[in-house]
């Protein structure tokens, strides 16, 4: 369960997304890093945790991404994440 990244701060990073025609899970996890804290108390968190905290709070905003009311799953695809890695990731679009 995420602690410190709320619906509002989801939403804070959804809206400015939505004018696009589709967006992922990486992308709003980039804009959550570039402009508030959260996302590093998130990571702080889970320090201690296995397979890493990375992993599992990138979980945990996903499951929280599918259940955001302005938005629905797509498809999957792959994007650069956080640490410059080409993963599989959710597509999301407004509803």
């Amino acid at each position: 369960m995420l602690k410190f990244i709320t619906e509002e701060t989801l939403t804070a990073c959804v809206v400015p997304m939505l004018p696009r025609d589709a967006f992922d899970t990486h992308d709003v996890i980039a804009e959550q890093l570039s402009k508030r804290t959260e996302y590093l108390d998130e990571l702080y968190e889970y320090r201690d945790q296995q397979p890493d905290a990375h992993r599992i709070v990138h979980g945990l905003i996903g499951k929280a991404l599918a259940q955001h009311p302005l938005i629905v799953k797509s498809r999957k695809v792959k994007s650069t994440n956080v640490r410059g890695d080409l993963t599989e990731n959710q597509e999301w679009r407004k509803k």
